[in-house]
């Protein structure tokens, strides 16, 4: 622990040409109390800079001409690796155009050389200093507020991921299906190419509800879930809940036949999972209902009219005795 007697130390690096300007600005330093200032001095723009990058010095004293350089040129190599080492310029020119040059390269002050006393030089000192350590704290309030801002961001992105899955299952929800659903419509309007949907149903649900309990049925939509988006291989292809028992798939780009074909996949891929049914009628595994319709959408066409057709399709396969496929053009 340093006693109230004992002195702060600051670490000075001089870079200027003259040796002579060097010994002026050591015995200044010297003069000055209380601080115990350690000076090095390098006569060349490569060694400062050398010495600057390998050394933690607190402060650079840095002479404005360099031979055929300049320090503003030794200011702008600095700031290329963003070494936060506060620099005080100084040069023999009384010149406002200097200065201002200077400060806006980054130098933390401006001092002329035969103006310069023990007075001057500290008081230049101690502001550089504390205005480096108020520009690092401002700069570390940036990096945590711009990374509170991406978790902030990142938080809602998920938020809104998770806002567009179905808690049960983490397929889409009806909401993500409504969305995508309009969205692909409008496309497929535009592209004049077909929009196919596959309604799904369970077969008696209600009925595996009621023997095998709600746990039991919880199991069952998240393996159907599960099953039916392994069949479905595009990117564009959307899997939702529509609700309940109930998945719907969009499949835009599709024609009928192959709209079909990967419903049939599907009833397939999920009876042969052979979970134990409730009702035996049909099969003794769980099986499926699909209804599948498809259509070119146009301007003058409402979408509802496709899921319609898609949900009269299903209601048809039930009625023909569950475990089937059927479309809205038979």
């Amino acid at each position: 622990m340093m006693t109230q007697d004992a002195k702060q130390a600051i670490n000075i690096l001089m870079i200027d040409d003259d040796e002579d300007d060097y010994v002026i600005v050591r015995d200044i330093i010297e003069e000055i109390e209380r601080v115990n200032y350690t000076l090095d001095w390098k006569s060349s723009y490569q060694d400062g800079m050398k010495a600057l990058l390998a050394h933690p010095y607190d402060i650079c004293l840095l002479d404005y001409q360099l031979g055929a350089l300049t320090g503003l040129d030794f200011l702008q190599e600095l700031n290329c690796y963003e070494c936060n080492i506060p620099v005080i310029m100084l040069t023999g020119q009384n010149d406002r155009e200097i200065d201002l040059s200077a400060m806006n390269t980054g130098a933390a002050d401006y001092l002329i050389k035969n103006q310069v006393s023990t007075a001057i030089v500290e008081r230049s000192i101690r502001y550089a200093i504390a205005h480096a350590k108020a520009l690092e704290e401002i700069k570390i309030r940036e990096r945590i507020i711009e990374h509170r801002t991406e978790q902030l961001q990142r938080a809602n992105e998920e938020l809104k991921r998770l806002a567009q899955l179905d808690g049960l299952t983490g397929i889409a929800n009806r909401r993500c299906f409504d969305q995508a659903f309009e969205s692909e419509w409008a496309r497929a309007s535009r592209a004049k190419e077909p929009l196919s949907l596959i309604l799904i149903d369970i077969d008696f649900f209600k009925s595996y509800n009621d023997q095998f309990g709600h746990l039991k049925g919880d199991e069952c939509l998240k393996w159907v879930a599960h099953h039916i988006s392994r069949s479905i291989q595009r990117p564009a292809d959307l899997l939702a809940r529509y609700g309940g028992e109930e998945f719907v798939v969009l499949l835009p780009g599709t024609e009928l036949p192959g709209a079909i074909q990967l419903a049939n996949q599907i009833r397939h891929s999920i009876e042969a999972l052979e979970l134990q049914a409730s009702d035996t009628r049909v099969s003794p595994w769980v099986t499926l209902s699909a209804g599948v319709a498809t259509c070119l959408p146009t301007a003058e066409k409402k979408p509802e009219q496709l899921i319609h057709e898609a949900d009269q399709a299903l209601y048809q396969a039930k009625r023909q005795g569950r475990n089937r496929v059927y479309s809205n053009t038979e």
